[in-house]
């Protein structure tokens, strides 16, 4: 009778299934409530705090070897040089870095000299770097200002043209390379400070091309001579929650959640288990080691069947015997029969439900 009330009170498949959305529901809908209520930060306009200005330039003479050809013993920048006439390049770089109000800066610099040979891939036709050679042509030098707007740096380098070409020759000869093969001289600026607890971080660099292997050559510069640096300051739009529509969602979701914990069994047909159930399951996480599990009943033909009134009882056989306990469970009649059988005697427990 028990049964039947119970089977009675099972919920049908489309109640279930409308308590489940609804319940669903009640959690979603205040989620994207509270998400599109809450307090929100977005950019508003940038002011500008602090900035900077960057020149960059260069400037230099070629000495020439005395010749009959050219007049004088040197020749201005951005000419045509003949190679075999270069004894040197008097080379001038020259970096000023000016902000709008005084700073605390630490920066450092060197100049660096690479020769680069390329060689020229038949099939793709772009330049491919085969031999490579560095070169300090000036230490890193370390400096530092304070409550100043800037700082200027102004350093004169003497390129020894013929040693590179000589170097390049050499290279030809052993290898019987025809590359393609450039001088590049670099000045590497980096700095790093502080303005009103803002961090100024930037590396900077000055970049000139000489060819090298070549009867005429002219000096390339790869670098933009102007520049600047900036310091923001985000000035974010503030939007305020509905506070109230907020506090409303979140009773409506407390309430769904009870709601769904008082009836979630009722929803998913959870059965709750009985008393058999849970003996048994006690017995076998007690004694697993003891019991073996059969699939069919054991015969009691031929035997003396004495019942036993508790299982604790079979334990202490199957401790004095150190014979293992037979479970057969009728999984129809809800029973479970514990069994030992020794000589012409079977021991017998049923647990019922």
């Amino acid at each position: 009778m028990e049964t039947e009330k119970r089977e009675r009170r099972k919920l049908k498949l489309w109640v279930r299934v409308l308590l489940l959305i609804i319940i669903a529901l009640g959690l979603f809908l205040p989620i994207i409530g509270i998400y599109k209520n809450q307090t929100t930060v977005e950019k508003g306009k940038r002011t500008k705090l602090y900035s900077a200005t960057i020149n960059k330039n260069s400037d230099y003479k070629v000495e020439l070897f005395d010749n009959k050809f050219i007049d004088g013993d040197e020749m201005s920048s951005d000419q045509v040089y003949i190679s075999d006439l270069v004894k040197n390049i008097d080379l001038d770089l020259y970096y000023t870095y000016n902000g709008t109000d005084n700073s605390t800066l630490k920066y450092t610099y060197d100049i660096k000299a690479k020769l680069f040979g390329e060689n020229v891939n038949n099939t793709t036709g772009e330049n491919e770097l085969v031999w490579k050679k560095d070169y300090t042509l000036l230490e890193e030098q370390d400096k530092f200002i304070t409550n100043k707007t800037g700082f200027n740096i102004t350093e004169n380098i003497n390129i020894d043209y013929p040693k590179y070409k000589e170097t390049v020759n050499n290279f030809k000869k052993q290898f019987g390379m025809n590359l393609t093969t450039r001088l590049e001289i670099t000045m590497n600026i980096k700095y790093s400070g502080s303005y009103n607890m803002n961090r100024i971080d930037k590396t900077d660099k000055i970049v000139l091309d000489i060819p090298l292997g070549t009867q005429a050559f002219s000096i390339n510069n790869n670098y933009n001579k102007k520049g600047n640096y900036t310091i923001y300051k985000d000035n974010p739009i503030v939007k305020k929650s509905g506070t109230l529509l907020i506090a409303i969602c979140i009773i409506i979701m407390l309430i769904t959640l009870v709601l769904f914990l008082l009836i979630y069994k009722a929803i998913f047909n959870v059965k709750p288990k009985s008393k058999y159930t849970k003996e048994l399951e006690k017995i076998l996480k007690s004694y697993g080691e003891v019991i073996v599990e059969v699939a069919t009943p054991v015969k009691s033909k031929g035997y003396e069947s004495i019942q036993v009134k508790n299982f604790e009882e079979m334990i202490d056989l199957e401790e004095e015997l150190r014979i293992p306990i037979i479970l057969y469970e009728s999984i129809y009649s809800h029973t479970a029969t514990f069994t030992i059988t020794h000589n012409n005697t079977l021991y017998k427990y049923v647990l019922k439900a």
